[in-house]
């Protein structure tokens, strides 16, 4: 009899728990994701100091600026602008194409290596104080500043040209901008 009723309690139990079983619902969440166009980029040199230079000459940066695409994954495109040089806070050479009296000119070139002297053009290389989208020209040597990959780089190189006439004696102070966009 006990045994009967051993049996007849695990039975009950058996039961019990495939009922409750079936009455196991599942409920889902959907999660949606859109992940932000972030452009970003890095560049491997803020400065470029040491430069001695007479009026009217020429210097192309030594080593080149590695700019690389840090975003979020997304090509980018490089645009870049430059500022008039000051001294102690007040403007003492304007930022053009060609250099002038008091006039500089500050041309940016995309190549792997130096460029080569007849590389360099105005109509694709000169800077001015706006921004200045990278293009299939437009400060293109045998690389482009144009949909740049995702965690890759571009060798940037700049080129100076000093005022050919100048009152200006202490060291001038240049600031040259590049961005990434989407």
């Amino acid at each position: 009899m006990k045994k009967l009723m051993l049996l007849a309690v695990i039975g009950l139990l058996f039961c019990a728990a495939n009922a409750f079983a079936a009455c196991t619902t599942e409920q889902c969440v959907t999660i949606t994701v859109t992940i932000g166009q972030c452009a970003a980029i890095s560049i491997d040199s803020t400065t470029w100091t040491g430069i001695s230079i007479n009026a009217g000459e020429t210097s192309v940066i030594a080593t080149g600026i590695n700019v690389t695409n840090i975003g979020s994954g997304i090509p980018v495109q490089l645009a870049m602008r430059a500022t008039n040089a000051s001294c102690a806070g007040s403007e003492t050479w304007t930022l053009n194409g060609t250099a002038g009296t008091e006039t500089y000119a500050l041309w940016a070139q995309f190549n792997t290596d130096p460029p080569a002297g007849d590389s360099w053009n105005q109509a694709n290389m000169a800077l001015t104080n706006s921004n200045q989208v990278s293009t299939g020209e437009k400060f293109a040597g045998n690389e482009t500043g144009v949909n740049v990959p995702f965690n890759n780089s571009r060798r940037l190189w700049l080129q100076l040209y000093a005022p050919i006439a100048t009152a200006q004696t202490s060291q001038q102070t240049i600031t040259y901008c590049i961005n990434g966009r989407p």
